[in-house]
């Protein structure tokens, strides 16, 4: 995010080429975090209405910080915007540092609390798995060298989905179990009672 410019965004993909750490300016951790990421429609809107907005020349970063020619630093974004916005009170819905002294500030707890840019891509792997998209698709958006570390790490399995998985394997275990034991039967022609089968 904080290594984009404007020269990376063609319209309709963004070509991840760089990475910043601080104010150093460096290359991707291995060749498949680099290649082109597919914008989606209403997001191509709004880069284009801000570029528009920002007058962003091709060597401009897309996301600009407080400095003259520096890149948008993220920790003072969360610090300054994203928690003062997620933390508001629950009777007047003002934010902390805005609050009234009218009545105690009650934290809103419906509202999320910030855990970090990755549960960005976690929810975004996780949403499209759930959509049924093949994990090699998934891993190719997230641009991870290794599924193994798509599905360990950020694809987050639903409940109902796991429900839906072990109820197949108790069907299944059922099933052979009614084979299985209809082969043991006495001498007329009877079931034997599976806690006598275990006993033996």
């Amino acid at each position: 995010l904080r290594g984009l410019q404007w020269k990376d965004f063609d319209g309709e993909t963004l070509k991840i080429s760089r990475t910043m750490w601080r104010t150093r300016m460096g290359e991707t951790k291995n060749p498949e975090s680099e290649g082109t990421v597919p914008v989606l429609p209403v997001l191509q809107r709004v880069l284009i209405e801000y570029r528009k907005k920002v007058a962003g020349k091709d060597h401009d970063w897309m996301f600009r910080g407080e400095r003259r020619g520096a890149s948008l630093n993220l920790d003072n974004l969360v610090r300054r915007v994203i928690v003062p916005l997620l933390t508001r009170c629950s009777v007047c819905h003002e934010m902390q540092g805005k609050h009234a002294d009218e009545h105690k500030f009650v934290l809103d707890t419906a509202i999320p609390n910030w855990r970090g840019w990755h549960s960005f891509r976690r929810s975004l792997a996780s949403n499209l798995y759930s959509m049924g998209v093949a994990p090699k698709i998934i891993q190719a958006i997230l641009r991870h060298s290794d599924i193994g570390t798509t599905l360990a790490y950020y694809v987050e399995t639903p409940d109902k989905e796991s429900r839906e998985a072990l109820n197949k394997i108790d069907d299944w275990v059922n099933e052979m179990s009614e084979r299985e034991w209809s082969g043991f039967q006495t001498s007329e022609g009877k079931p034997i009672p599976a806690s006598e089968l275990l006993e033996k």
